[in-house]
């Protein structure tokens, strides 16, 4: 009865002992667990930062562009009206300003 009682009660320690082992494990992994998991957030985080810097030198070099073109098309609408109104003097560029005598 005694043998039976101290296999039972070894076999018990046993148990605790891998259990407690399982446990020691177990919490080991959860903290590689935790650490990988922070530092993917800080690399998204980093990411994002980065992501966020890219997209606005992305729309400021968007407005530059709008804001170039913009001063071309006021540039080339000037030169229309300032072609417009020579037109319709009904003079050329390159011909010569007519020359009267009023006095002979």
């Amino acid at each position: 009865d005694k043998l039976r009682s101290c296999d039972r009660e070894a076999a018990a320690n046993r148990r605790v002992q891998e259990s407690e082992a399982i446990l020691a494990k177990t919490q080991t992994t959860l903290e590689e667990f935790r650490k990988q998991i922070s530092q993917q957030e800080i690399a998204q985080a980093h990411a994002a930062v980065q992501l966020a810097q890219v997209i606005k030198e992305r729309d400021e070099l968007q407005r530059e562009r709008e804001v170039a073109a913009e001063a071309r098309r006021r540039k080339r609408n000037q030169r229309r009206s300032a072609m417009a109104l020579d037109h319709r003097t009904a003079r050329s560029k390159s011909a010569t300003m007519p020359r009267f005598n009023v006095f002979p």
